[in-house]
């Protein structure tokens, strides 16, 4: 799908639906940002330390009614500073909206965005990793389906489209379709089983690359009491990718003739496909035992596309702590480990290891103002033995405006 396609899919929604509206909001908000930042590439060796001024601005825009609910919300960041990735400007596009009937509920969501992201990118040793441009976009369309009171069908489909605006060695721009479908049981209020099952098709631009995956899931929703929330899945996937390369071969023997110019060598297509098997899972944990406290918990196993060529396995493990200090000020910790390898012919490659911890602070200073300062460190492990590490100090103020009600004349 292209951005075209998103942006048209996500500007004719709410129109269509307008006619018969019953509730409409607007809000927004405007922030200036100030960061400074070692290593802002996770380069090796280290690359100067640098800054960045930032200035953002959302919108959102919403209705209700009775049988449907739409949103739509845009932002654009204009960044500022002497390294040309953190000098790239941001910006998005979001639609999501739910049509619901007796027994049935379907969703669609769309979206267009650039940023600047962090990219896998395939070496001769591994998987590295690169701030690169990316542009993104998907949409989603699902379906719900109440079959009685305890079973319920849920469907769903996607596509996405990614490219790197700035060629990056090692980035290649791809584009995924996949689907899923899955069967719910509600076996007692506190305890929900579900059983699925997945599919996704990935291919690169150029085409160098197809993968396509199968994978199956079970899991369970489960409240054990009025503080904690369990969600928990396991599954299996099996991925079969073909993999095309051109290699230069000299028809003559010494090889020393093409190499020097003398007989010119050949462009040969070559071919590699296989088939590899692993699990995933998911699972994640809140705790909330007041009003002031809350604990998020996760670890997670999935294969997904990435820029480096072809799909990724990811494990992730992660913990997110937030506690309110007063009615106005808050505070909040993160920290997260992650392993990523590339999905080949036969076999998983060396994986990259990225290590992730920020803490925060928001305070309120009026009802529309907030004053957001913090810090970030994160620090990733090459297969090819180099540690880049990079840590960030942020200050941001911001006046939001919440959702209002939109008055016709």
């Amino acid at each position: 799908m292209t951005r075209r396609a998103a942006l048209a899919v996500a500007a004719a929604c709410l129109p269509a639906l307008a006619a018969h509206a019953a509730e409409w909001t607007w809000g927004g908000s405007l922030a200036g940002r100030v960061e400074q930042i070692s290593n802002p590439t996770l380069a090796v060796p280290a690359a100067p330390t640098d800054s960045r001024r930032a200035v953002a601005a959302t919108g959102q825009l919403a209705s209700r009614a009775e049988d449907w609910d739409a949103a739509l919300d845009a932002h654009y960041t204009w960044n500022e500073s002497s390294t040309p990735i953190l000098d790239i400007d941001e910006y998005g596009l979001v639609f999501g909206g739910h049509r619901l009937f007796e027994r049935d509920t379907l969703g669609l969501s769309a979206s267009t965005r650039r940023d600047a992201s962090l990219a896998n990118v395939a070496t001769p040793s591994g998987a590295s990793i690169a701030l690169a441009q990316r542009d993104t976009s998907n949409i989603a369309p699902t379906w719900r389906h109440s079959l009685t009171e305890r079973w319920t069908l849920d469907a769903e489909a996607s596509a996405q489209t990614v490219a790197y605006g700035q060629r990056t060695p090692g980035l290649v721009d791809f584009s995924s379709t996949g689907g899923s479908v899955g069967l719910k049981y509600r076996l007692s209020p506190i305890l929900d089983l579900s059983l699925g099952a997945n599919a996704l098709r990935f291919r690169t631009d150029p085409a160098t690359t197809a993968s396509d995956s199968r994978g199956w899931t079970a899991g369970l929703h489960y409240l054990p009491n009025d503080y904690w929330t369990l969600d928990a899945s396991f599954g299996g996937t099996r991925v079969k990718s073909r993999f095309t390369a051109t290699s230069l071969i000299c028809p003559v023997a010494p090889v020393i003739f093409c190499e020097t110019g003398l007989v010119p060598f050949l462009a040969v297509g070559t071919e590699r496909e296989g088939t590899v098997q692993g699990s995933t899972w998911n699972a994640a944990a809140s705790y909330v035992p007041d009003e002031r406290n809350t604990l998020l918990l996760l670890s997670t196993r999935s294969v997904g596309p990435s820029g480096g060529g072809s799909l990724s396995v990811t494990e992730s493990v992660g913990v997110t702590y937030t506690r309110r200090l007063t009615d106005r000020v808050s505070v909040t910790a993160d920290a997260s480990r992650r392993s990523t390898a590339i999905v080949g012919a036969s076999a998983i490659g060396s994986a990259t290891r990225t290590s992730y911890a920020s803490a925060s602070l928001a305070w309120q200073l009026a009802e529309r103002w907030t004053l957001d300062a913090g810090a970030r460190w994160l620090r990733s492990r090459l297969p090819s033995g180099g540690s880049p590490e990079s840590a960030t100090l942020f200050v941001s103020l911001r006046y939001a405006v919440s959702q209002q009600p939109l008055r016709g004349p």
